[in-house]
Order: structure tokens, then sequence, then C-alpha cells
């Protein structure tokens, strides 16, 4: 089995000055989103197909508007610094989660206290305009607040855990899900698609449901992921699962022994990178069904007969058939880390080219 990360101070990291966490929440916005745009070099018939892209994209939406909700708690707040995974995984550390969801529980009573949209213009334009002076960092705190409990909608975020729908696929069906585990501080996408033998899917569905959130709320190796759900829903048959682990982000804030952390901080620090340079790493773990079995349940007078799925794993450690490891960056950064650690880069099985921070703004600057 997978050796999981023993917790350090690390993973519990404050980044120092508010200009730190801008250029944090710059990178990370910009990875994961230029992710998003060339994410179909994931396209592959034994990986993601064209509809569970689409689905990997939605997942992917939440998260990155749960990262600017984030933003938005901890923006010119004097007094509280958000907490960042800094080892081999680049995101806000678990508890960050957690306090988001406390935070809608009460949003309706901290807007109730501050002061509305109107009054904050009003106060801002007074001192632009007539004071000609800088607005005050406890102004700009609670236009950020107000902004932050206003966005906070459940509907729209990456919660611990997110249940997808279940959609008919041929004549099998498919199911997504996506949580945020707490031992690595990364977000994961799963899907998987089973067979059905009941008569009714929809009396079936909550029964699901309620074994993912069971069995498959947190990382495990995809193997007993599918022996758990499998033998706990006994018409639901677990035909083919995928695990899409979005990390880590290897950036100037990562303080891993990882080869591509160490490269990318000893090439900034020379200078032959900038300091917004990142990395996306992106791995697809794959558990296919070699066949089935009938096993006998249940107690010595009452055992029932059950479809067993039987599992071709090649990979022990993470319980899989087969992976696909894939590595975004710019194309200055790929050839940097060629030169410097190529061995370390001929795992991936792609290493996809994105634009950089400023080719962006200069595709931008050139529109207008």
């Amino acid at each position: 089995m997978k050796q999981l990360p023993i917790p350090t101070e690390f993973d519990n990291m404050i980044l120092g000055s508010k200009d730190n966490y801008a250029e944090y929440f710059h990178i990370v916005n910009h990875v994961l989103r230029q992710f998003l745009s060339h994410n179909d070099e994931l396209l592959s018939e034994d990986v993601l197909n064209e509809q569970e892209l689409r689905i990997l994209q939605q997942h992917s939406h939440l998260f990155l508007n749960t990262l600017g909700a984030m933003r938005l708690r901890y923006l010119h707040d004097p007094d509280r610094d958000l907490r960042v995974d800094t080892t081999l995984s680049g995101y806000p550390n678990f508890n960050e989660m957690r306090y988001i969801v406390n935070d809608l529980q009460i949003s309706q009573e901290k807007i109730d206290k501050l002061p509305t949209d109107h009054e904050v213009k009003s106060l801002m334009l007074d001192h632009l305009m007539k004071k000609k002076t800088h607005v005050p960092a406890n102004l700009l705190h609670k236009a950020s607040l107000l902004r932050y409990y206003k966005s906070i909608n459940p509907e729209k975020l990456f919660h611990r855990f997110n249940q997808g729908k279940i959609v008919p696929v041929g004549e099998h069906y498919l199911v997504s899900w996506s949580f945020y585990d707490i031992a690595t501080n990364r977000p994961y996408v799963c899907f998987m698609n089973f067979e059905y033998s009941g008569s009714d899917i929809n009396k079936d569905t909550q029964e699901l449901y309620q074994s993912i959130k069971k069995h498959a709320y947190r990382w495990m190796p995809l193997q007993i992921m599918g022996y758990s759900i499998d033998t706990d829903c006994p018409y639901i048959h677990p035909k083919k699962l995928r695990c899409v682990d979005l990390g880590p982000i290897y950036s100037v804030f990562a303080q891993d022994e990882h080869p591509i952390t160490q490269g990318l901080g000893e090439l900034t620090k020379n200078k032959h990178l900038p300091p917004n340079t990142s990395a996306l790493h992106i791995r697809i773990d794959v558990l296919e069904s070699s066949g089935e079995k009938v096993v006998k349940n249940g107690t010595f007078f009452r055992k029932k007969e059950q479809r067993v799925q039987q599992y071709a794993v090649t990979n022990s450690e993470f319980g899989s058939t087969f992976h696909h490891e894939y590595l975004f960056a710019s194309h200055r950064v790929i050839q940097h880390l060629m030169a410097k650690v190529r061995e370390h880069l001929l795992v991936f099985t792609r290493l996809v080219v994105i634009p950089t921070f400023e080719e962006m703004n200069y595709k931008t600057t050139k529109k207008t």
C-alpha cells in the first residue's frame, strides 16, 4: 500500500507576508486554470472520455471557487493567515476546508453585522475622491469579508466530499465523486463504471451514494475502494474505477525533497526562472475488473450468493491496473527541468505545455 505522508510542521505553514499570499493564490489559480484549458490532453479511450472530462472540469471549477473564497477570507486580515501544505501538495491545509463549512452556518449573521455594498462603496469613494487618501486597511478588510460571506454558496463550493450523479453509459452506468484528502491535502476526482443487476436503479441510488461516502471519502488503493463498494451494494458491480489526483503543485513555496521541487527551487534561486514559476503534477490510476466470482455472504443459517469483482492489479501500492502521469508546465520550465532532472521527467506519460503568466498577459495586451 502507498506510504501516507507523516504530518509535519510543513503541512501547516504560514507563508509570511500578504504579498506572499497574493503571489501564492496567483500561482495556484493560474496553473489550475491552465490545466482546465488544456485538460483535453488527458483524453484517451482507456483513461477519460469527453463526458468524463466535462465532469472533471465541473469538480475542478468547484475547487477553484473554494480557493477564491479562501483568498477573500484572508485578504486584508492582519490577524489571520491561510495555512498551506508545502510538502507534495501546494494546497491549503485540510482544516481550511472545515473553516469554510463553519462559516456557511453563520454567513447571514456576519453579513448583517457588516456595512452594505452601497455603504462600503460610498466610504471608499469618500477616501479616494474627497479626502484624497488611500482606503484604510480596516475598510478593505470589511469589503473583502462582505464579498466572502456572500460568495460561499454551498452548491458552488468544493467540500470535503462531493457526490456526482449517476448517468447511463450504454448498458452500464457512470458515477463520479470528489474529495479533499486529509492525509495528502490534495483534491481527488473519482469515476466508477458499473453494471446494475437490480430492478430499478433509482431505488438503489441512495444506497450507492451512502456506500461511496462511507468507503471512498479519502485516498486509498483503488482495489480496496472498489471491493468495499462491491460487497456493500449487492446490485452494483464496479467494472472500472479511475482516481484523478490533482497535485502536487511545484512552486517556490514548496519545501519537500522531490527532485522537481528541488530543481525549480534552484532554477528560481539562480534567476534562470521567474519566482512565479510553477508546475502541476496529475496522476490518474485506473482499476479494471478481470472477471467475477460468486461468494456467499450472511449468517450461517441465511447465506446469500453475491457477485463480486476480481480486479487485475499490477500496482499494489495504488491498487490499480495501470496509471498515467502528466506534468503541466511552461515550455521554458520543461526545458530547464529536462536539462537538470531529466530522469525524473521520464515517468510522465506526457509533458503538457501551458503558457506562463507573461505569455498570458501578452495575449491579453495584444487583444486590447
